[in-house]
Order: structure tokens, then sequence, then C-alpha cells
């Protein structure tokens, strides 16, 4: 999982990028048709303004909707995601290595192994999430096929 982990960290980077290089600032689709840049309540400043015209409203609102300041939002909820999973490895290796010091024939830890049905439930549902976090990037360079979640089970 470490791979994968460390791979999806570079594409929210990469994601992250384009969205802080697309200028960080919001879209709307006020105009007909047309998206153009919000900056202090206004439209097209610094001639920053113009980002899309479309034939169609539908098609601005949607281009308006995926924004620099959503994609970034987006970036942050999914690094904390993978964060979370960070954290609850490293407190599973931590609870395991004071468990598994012993001392006069001892575990020296007051509690049980760290390994209830509770805590694999835990890491498996982040380890789904990371999965699915990395999906949407199946198209990039570096994804592997064993990455891939579980087919969704239809009702």
């Amino acid at each position: 999982m470490s791979e994968m982990v460390d791979w999806l960290l570079e594409q929210i980077a990469a994601e992250e990028q384009r969205a802080v290089a697309a200028s960080a600032v919001s879209w709307e689709a006020a105009v007909p048709n047309m998206v153009h840049v919000v900056m202090d309540g206004t439209y097209g400043r610094k001639g920053l303004g113009y980002v899309a015209s479309t034939d169609h409203q539908e098609h601005a609102d949607y281009i308006a909707a995926w924004h620099p300041v959503r994609v970034l939002a987006e970036c942050e909820a999914k690094r904390r995601i993978v964060t979370a999973y960070q954290d609850y490895c490293t407190r599973m290796d931590a609870a395991w290595a004071d468990y598994c010091n012993w001392v006069d024939g001892k575990p020296t830890a007051d509690t049980a192994p760290p390994s209830s049905s509770d805590d694999r439930g835990v890491k498996a549902g982040l380890e789904i999430a990371l999965r699915l976090l990395a999906l949407p990037y199946s198209d990039r360079p570096g994804y592997r096929a064993e990455w891939a979640p579980a087919p969704a089970k239809r009702a």
C-alpha cells in the first residue's frame, strides 16, 4: 500500500499545482454560455477574466463548478484521507511494537495485542477509501491494476 499512497499523493499534488496555476480563484457562469474568473466580486480583472465559452449553458455551469478553489478543497480532503490512513498505520505499528516488547516473559503493554476485528475493519475501510481515491487517476502513468477496488455490488 505504501507505493500506492506515494503515487496517490503525487497525483493529488499535481492536481493541486494545476489548480494553483489556474489562478486559484472561483469561476462563474453568470454571462450566458460563458465562464469567467471572479475576483473580489467582479469579473475579469487584469486580463484573467475569461475562462471558456460554450454552445450550451449546462456546459458552462459544469466548467464553472470545477473552479480551482473547489479543486484545491478536494485535494485537501483527499490528502486528509491519505493522512488518516498513514496515521492509523503508524499508531498500529507503535501499538504492536509496545506489545511485542517483552520483559521477563511478559508484554510491557497493559493491553491486548492490537489485532481486533475492529482494528482490521478500520484499516480495511481506509484501504478501500484509498483505492477509490486512486480510481479517477487510473489513466495516468504509474497506476497499477491491482490497486483497483473490488467492483461495486449492485442491488
